[in-house]
């Protein structure tokens, strides 16, 4: 017995054996071939909508990732930028401390005279206008400090020397009636310091 065909509107299709189809069998073969395009179908739009997805998850990814690097880069650009930060002050500290090390070992070697003279000169004009000055210093300097004033004032203003046995011998201060100005080497030395490591104070 030979196959028998079954034409419909976009498919031919081999049946079975037989030649011809019962009604009901023929409408569960339209109900399978319906049911078979349906599935096709959704198969398609699983696909598509598995492949939508997997794009979103990606960019999603690649989106988290992406900001993950950023603030880990970000982390480590400021982690550097306050190592360096750090580095930078530690090795300002450490120079200005070379830097009055070295000074204070050269005025170490000046006569006490030199010093006290190159004081006076660097406040002459801010004491310029003040009729009379105190001048505290530690005892055991106050004879090198009368012989540089000896040869400095000119009698228009009038200089009060006075032994003050609670300051350093490296100290001198000088008061008027306007403030007070601390010259002495620890002072100077102090400022410079500061000045070189970019305190404020």
């Amino acid at each position: 017995m030979g196959l028998a065909f079954l034409i419909t509107t976009d498919k031919l299709q081999i049946l079975s054996e037989r030649k011809v189809l019962k009604q009901h069998e023929y409408a569960a073969l339209l109900d399978a071939t319906s049911i078979l395009g349906n599935a096709q179908e959704e198969r398609e739009r699983l696909l598509e909508d598995a492949e939508a997805h997997r794009q979103q998850q990606l960019k999603a990814g690649y989106d988290e990732g992406y900001e993950k690097g950023e603030r880990e880069a970000a982390t480590r650009l400021y982690a550097d930028a306050l190592a360096n930060a750090r580095a930078l002050a530690a090795m300002k500290q450490l120079m200005a401390e070379l830097v009055t090390r070295t000074v204070r070992e050269l005025v170490a070697d000046l006569p006490r005279e030199a010093i006290y003279a190159k004081a006076f000169a660097r406040i002459e004009t801010l004491v310029e206008h003040e009729p009379v000055l105190t001048v505290r210093i530690a005892p055991q300097q106050v004879a090198d400090l009368e012989r540089v004033l000896g040869t400095m004032t000119d009698g228009t203003r009038r200089v009060r020397v006075v032994p003050d046995a609670s300051l350093s011998e490296e100290a001198l201060v000088v008061e008027t009636a306007s403030g007070v100005v601390e010259a002495g080497i620890d002072t100077q030395l102090a400022a410079l310091h500061a000045a070189l490591v970019g305190d404020e104070a």
